[in-house]
C-alpha cells in the first residue's frame, strides 16, 4: 500500500521480507523466494535461501554473489557478511575474520585498510579502525578522511546530527569537507561555534580553528567579526575571522545573547561593589562595537523579533513588570504583562 494507507498492489505471497527498500522486496512463497519490483512484479528467478540485508537494488546471498537489480549484474564474492548499502557503500567481511572492508556496488574495495565497525547517516560513513581511532569515508566526494584519535576506549555508537557525527561526545566530522574539532557545534551562517567544558572555540564553515577553546562565549555578529568573552574578563573583544583583536568593547560586560536584527541582550555591572562584594546588574542592548545603544532600568530582557523586544521593568509592577520596545528603546504596549512568550 502507499503513504495513505490504498492498496495499490494486490499481491498474494506467503511474506515480504525487507519491506519496500529502493523499490524492490523480497516475497516468500513456500520455501522459495523471489525478488519483486515495485513498478515491474516479480523480476527474479526463485530462490532457496533469503537474500539478506537488500537495500538499494543490491541483493547479498553469502559466501556467493550480490545481485545488482538496477543493473542486472551478478558479483561474484567469498563474502561472509554484508551490511546495508548506503550511497552506493557497503562493509562486508569474510567468514573468521572480524575485520570490514568498505566496498562500493561493483564489489571493488575503496581500500586496503580494514574496519571493526561501521555506522552510516548524512552522506557519511564512519569507520572504527581500532578501540581508540576512527576515520570517515564521504560517499559524495569519495574521500577518506585523516584518522581522528580518541585516546580513552571509543567503542560508543556514534551519534548522528544535522552534520556529521559525534563521537563519544567529544569528536565531530562535519560539513563535507569531514574535519574534526572537540566539543559540541552549534552551526550558524558564518562558522561553527564549539563548547567543550563550559569553554567555547570558533571554526569557519572550511574547519578553519579563528578562536581557541578559551572563551566563556563567543557571538559572530557579521560576516567580517565575531564577539568573544573570556571567563572573569570585565571586557568583551572584537575580532576578525582570521583571529585578529580588532577592539575592546568599552563596557563591562557579563553576559551576552546572540545577535538579533543587529542589537543583542546584554548584562552588565552598574556601579561599585556592596560590602559583600556584589554588583547591581542591568540589563540592555548593544550593537556589534559593543556599545550599549539602549540602556533602561531592566533587569531582564528578550531578543528583538520584527523590531520588537520584551523587557523586564527594575521597578515596574510586581504581578506585570513586562513592558514592549522598539529599536529606538522606546515603550509600545500600553498594557503591563505577567509574562512575556518569546
Amino acid at each position: 500500500m502507499n503513504a495513505q494507507g490504498d492498496l495499490v498492489v494486490d499481491i498474494n505471497y506467503d511474506a515480504i521480507h525487507h519491506s519496500i527498500s529502493g523499490g524492490f522486496a523480497t516475497v516468500q512463497e513456500g520455501n522459495k523466494f523471489k525478488v519483486y519490483q515495485f513498478k515491474k512484479g516479480e523480476i527474479s528467478d526463485s530462490f532457496h535461501a533469503m537474500p539478506r540485508n537488500c537495500k538499494e537494488g543490491m541483493y547479498f546471498f553469502p559466501k556467493n554473489k550480490f545481485i545488482n537489480y538496477n543493473t542486472n549484474e551478478i558479483i561474484t564474492h567469498d563474502w561472509a557478511q554484508s551490511t546495508f548499502f548506503e550511497n552506493g557503500f557497503a562493509l562486508v567481511r569474510k567468514k573468521n575474520n572480524a575485520k570490514f572492508y568498505l566496498i562500493n556496488k561493483k564489489g571493488e574495495k575503496l581500500s586496503e585498510e580494514t574496519f571493526e565497525i561501521g555506522y552510516f547517516a548524512n552522506g557519511y560513513w564512519i569507520l572504527r579502525m581500532n578501540h581508540t581511532s576512527w576515520k570517515v569515508f564521504n560517499t559524495k566526494t569519495k574521500v577518506f578522511s585523516e584518522e581522528y584519535e580518541d585516546y580513552r576506549n571509543c567503542t560508543t555508537t556514534p551519534e548522528a546530527y544535522e552534520d556529521g557525527w559525534i563521537i563519544r561526545n567529544r569528536a565531530f566530522i562535519v560539513g563535507d569537507n569531514a574535519f574534526a574539532v572537540e566539543g559540541y557545534p552549534e552551526k550558524n551562517k558564518y562558522g561553527y561555534i564549539v563548547t567543550r567544558k563550559k569553554k567555547q572555540s570558533f571554526y569557519s564553515l572550511e574547519g578553519e580553528l579563528i578562536l581557541n577553546n578559551s572563551f566563556e562565549s563567543i557571538f559572530p555578529i557579521s560576516e567580517d567579526q565575531i564577539m568573544a568573552k573570556q571567563k572573569d574578563s570585565e571586557y568583551t573583544f572584537i575580532y576578525d575571522y582570521e583571529g585578529n583583536r580588532l577592539g575592546t568593547a568599552p563596557n563591562k560586560l557579563n553576559h551576552i545573547l546572540p545577535f538579533s536584527e543587529g542589537y543583542a541582550v546584554a548584562r552588565k555591572q552598574k556601579g561599585k561593589a556592596d560590602v559583600f562584594g556584589g554588583f547591581e546588574e542591568i540589563f540592555g542592548f548593544i550593537d556589534a562595537k559593543g556599545e550599549f545603544v539602549i540602556e533602561g532600568n531592566y533587569n531582564d530582557a528578550r531578543s528583538f523579533k520584527n523590531g520588537i523586544a520584551a523587557v523586564r521593568l527594575k521597578n515596574g509592577p510586581i504581578d506585570h513588570p513586562w513592558i514592549l520596545i522598539n529599536t529606538k528603546g522606546e515603550r509600545i504596549s500600553k498594557n503591563y504583562f505577567s509574562e512575556i512568550g518569546w
